[in-house]
């Protein structure tokens, strides 16, 4: 049956629409994601050992510069997750003046494969590498490198506290401060054991939700963090000699000295593992945390969060892309090529 004019009319309309959409949509995107202006956003690229590389994306605030230094946080995706996966943190971050450094890691994204069969556990996922160069460079004048933090959820936390770990090992060696000032590690307690804590030379939050469904591997067999001894280490280490074990968790108590790099912290959300990154109050709790050991107030309220109206906006452009191959391929098939 040949179509009639109506039909090809209302097609084109139909990926006129679907066009627009998309370029309104992505706009605004683009435009969240750089705080209206008042953030830049670069891709970047790293060159580390054995001839990796580390991409990222760099989001930093007009605000800093390198007569107000500011610190760098380094956001570490999980398992087969890119930069972009956790890019709300980052945003949100960089909207309260922070520098804040999203990578890909090793093997995933832009980033370079790595050497390493585990390369979260020897080499953070290339956030050993980042943190080094980050607080050995005059490239970055603009972030202040005596506060430097890393954050990751599942196993970008790992990636997070083996930082931790790692750093903390090469300050006892050297006698000097942590490079890692301090770590967030979301969605990961399977490596907060005594092996690896007794290292850290860091502060120290973490977050893990109550429903997570591979909670069934934690030692106690549950997501509940208060008795759980992965919470109870995480707490118990770095405190003064002499002081009372602490035998319950309270979940969102700072525990420690900012100062002295022995904060420790533990959230425990009521959500589901995947959901953590993408829950209001997860976040809202992560940047508490990093304003609260960095000394840095916004003076934002941590719930004025806007990263909710990227990802929105981001699946009402793909939705709209997705329509549009239907009305484009009826364009297609009138070009002679094609008939």
């Amino acid at each position: 049956m040949s179509q009639t004019p109506i039909d090809k009319h209302s097609s084109n309309r139909l990926l006129l629409v679907c066009v627009l959409t998309v370029l309104v949509s992505s706009f605004f995107v683009s435009q969240i994601q750089r705080s209206f202006g008042d953030v830049q956003v670069r891709d970047i690229k790293i060159p580390t050992h054995n001839g990796q590389w580390v991409a990222g994306d760099l989001f930093k605030p007009n605000s800093a510069s390198s007569e107000n230094p500011v610190p760098l946080i380094v956001v570490v995706p999980g398992f087969q997750r890119s930069k972009e996966s956790l890019s709300n943190i980052a945003i949100e971050l960089a909207r309260r003046g922070f520098v804040a450094l999203s990578i890909d890691p090793y093997a995933q994204g832009g980033s370079s494969a790595s050497l390493s069969r585990i390369a979260a556990t020897t080499e953070g996922y290339g956030l050993f590498a980042v943190v080094d160069y980050a607080a050995s460079t005059g490239n970055l004048n603009y972030i202040d490198r005596d506060r430097i933090g890393a954050t990751g959820h599942s196993a970008g936390g790992n990636a997070a506290i083996r930082g931790a770990n790692y750093f903390g090992r090469e300050a006892i060696r050297t006698g000097q401060p942590s490079k890692l000032h301090s770590v967030y590690v979301s969605g990961y307690v399977l490596t907060l054991r005594d092996d690896v804590l007794q290292d850290v030379r860091s502060n120290v939050g973490a977050s893990y939700a109550l429903y997570d469904e591979g909670a069934y591997r934690n030692e106690l067999g549950n997501g509940d963090m208060r008795f759980a001894p992965e919470a109870l280490r995480l707490i118990n280490t770095g405190r003064e000699p002499g002081a009372e074990f602490v035998s319950e968790v309270e979940i969102g108590k700072y525990y420690g000295d900012k100062d002295q790099r022995t904060l420790r912290l533990m959230h425990n959300e009521r959500v589901l593992h995947p959901f953590q990154p993408y829950n209001a109050e997860a976040t809202a709790n992560q940047i508490e945390y990093f304003e609260h050991a960095f000394d840095f107030e916004s003076d934002m309220d941590s719930y004025d969060q806007v990263w909710q109206w990227k990802e929105l906006l981001s699946m009402i452009s793909l939705a709209a892309a997705l329509i549009a191959v239907i009305p484009f391929g009826r364009l297609l098939l009138e070009l002679p090529i094609f008939s």
